[in-house]
């Protein structure tokens, strides 16, 4: 038979035992409410990036799975982005996801395959695509050996769409990259460029020979000199062009001030370069697009900023009318685009891929 005392103990038991059940599967966060609520966090995130149509999230505790086969790799960065920030990141009393696991990959069925490195203040950032694991481990490894402790690495594995000998292309891209002070270097399908500067004549030299010198099926150039010299390419392929334009403007954002078209010095200063090079084309009119914002100013203010451009890239020494100037949509990814039209004798090519800055982003309005 129970004593009192007993009986006050036995009830207390219960009541935590209850109290405790209560914990685990009724309250908010509790595991299985948790992970539903985050879950609907999480979709819900995808579908305000417009990222439902492709993506797919799973969560495991507060670990969000993000999987699908993204359209491009700017959609790809929003879909991560999005889901990193859907729900405050904490420990379990927080309840917020922890963590996001990156399963997706980046259809290049209809894109060029690309790689980009730009090296400044003897820093490398390297970024793009990778088509098989060893070659994304390799390519790592390389960038790492020519630039100890001064290497960004964030090439994604992208199985499919890269051309023949394409680790040897990104091999030279690197090598030659790292003979110069200052530059940068894309790889757009099988179009190879490295622009930059170096002190030394001999060097500028060699990495132009070197670069005349591409992997079998790559078409290759070297815009690069020594300060206060020029550069001595002659381009007549147009996507070859795009490539070198593209490598020209260099990784920072070209940047209005608020509300207007006008420059910042920097951007003033990238453009001419990007002049410099398109110089050396000999191909059809270059088109400049600036995406319109309808509560900036809307078409108009698009077209002024896009004439802007023309005017940073003319100072160079271009005529006007080797531009043309027009609008992107409000509701695009790309803010500024740089494409050349095809020659009707290449119409029958894959086809451009247009040359898209960083980004369009606008000055402190101090």
């Amino acid at each position: 038979m129970l004593t009192p005392r007993r009986k006050i103990l036995l009830a207390g038991l219960v009541i935590f035992l209850v109290f405790g059940a209560l914990a685990i599967f009724a309250s908010p966060l509790s595991a299985r409410n948790l992970e539903a609520r985050l879950q609907d966090a999480a979709d819900e995130a995808l579908y305000s990036v417009r990222a439902e149509g492709w993506a797919e999230v799973r969560m495991d505790g507060q670990v969000a799975i993000v999987t699908g086969l993204a359209p491009d790799q700017d959609a790809q960065s929003r879909a991560l982005d999005a889901v990193s920030r859907a729900a405050w990141a904490g420990g379990i009393v927080a309840g917020g996801i922890t963590r996001v696991i990156d399963e997706t990959r980046v259809d290049l069925q209809d894109t060029r395959f690309r790689l980009r490195a730009d090296l400044i203040g003897s820093r490398l950032t390297l970024s793009g695509f990778a088509p098989d694991a060893v070659g994304q481990a390799r390519l790592n490894d390389l960038a790492v050996l020519l630039f100890p402790g001064r290497a960004s690495v964030d090439v994604q594995l992208a199985p499919g769409g890269a051309p023949a000998n394409w680790e040897a292309a990104a091999r030279l891209m690197l090598g030659e990259l790292a003979r110069l002070d200052t530059g940068s270097a894309v790889m757009a399908g099988d179009r190879l460029v490295v622009t930059g500067l170096s002190t030394n004549a001999q060097t500028v030299a060699s990495v132009r020979s070197a670069m005349s010198n591409s992997p079998a099926g790559y078409v290759a150039t070297a815009l690069v000199r020594a300060p206060g010299g020029t550069y001595e390419a002659e381009i007549t392929d147009f996507r070859l062009c795009e490539a070198a334009v593209n490598a020209a403007l260099g990784p920072r954002p070209v940047a209005f001030t608020p509300g207007s078209a006008q420059l910042n010095e920097a951007s003033r200063n990238t453009l001419r370069r990007a002049g410099e090079a398109f110089a050396r084309c000999d191909t059809p009119p270059l088109g400049v697009a600036v995406q319109v914002n309808e509560g900036e100013g809307g078409e108009a203010l698009a077209l002024d900023r896009a004439r802007s451009v023309i005017d940073a890239m003319s100072a160079a020494g271009l005529e006007e009318d080797r531009f043309l100037a027009s609008t992107l949509p409000a509701d695009g990814i790309t803010a500024l685009r740089f494409e050349i039209q095809a020659p009707v004798e290449a119409q029958q090519d894959t086809g451009a891929e247009p040359v898209s800055a960083p980004e369009v982003g606008e000055d402190d309005p101090q």
